[in-house]
């Protein structure tokens, strides 16, 4: 008996995770989708400075959580950056 009722749980567990990992890729894909505009324009207006590579990133991640804050949304530092290197790419392929 003890072994059909880990059997279930372990099933359940697995499916819980399935669950919180495609709602997790969802909501990372709203937040993308929801501030690609912002973080183009941001990374374009850096690429006009004199800045190093390092410093433009530095400051386009500074002022995208600026407009996160200012939306009252939490972006996660790994989003943020996702979003920076989709604007730099889509720079380049412009």
């Amino acid at each position: 008996m003890w072994v059909w009722l880990k059997n279930i749980f372990n099933r359940l567990l697995k499916v819980f995770r399935q669950f919180i990992e495609e709602a997790f890729h969802l909501s990372t894909k709203m937040i993308v989708a929801e501030f690609k505009e912002c973080a183009v324009r941001i990374v374009l207006k850096l690429a006009q400075t004199d800045f190093s590579d390092e410093e433009k990133r530095r400051q386009a991640f500074e002022y995208i959580k600026e407009e996160a804050d200012a939306r009252g949304r939490d972006i996660s530092t790994s989003v943020i950056n996702i979003l920076i290197e989709l604007a730099v790419q889509y720079m380049k392929n412009r």
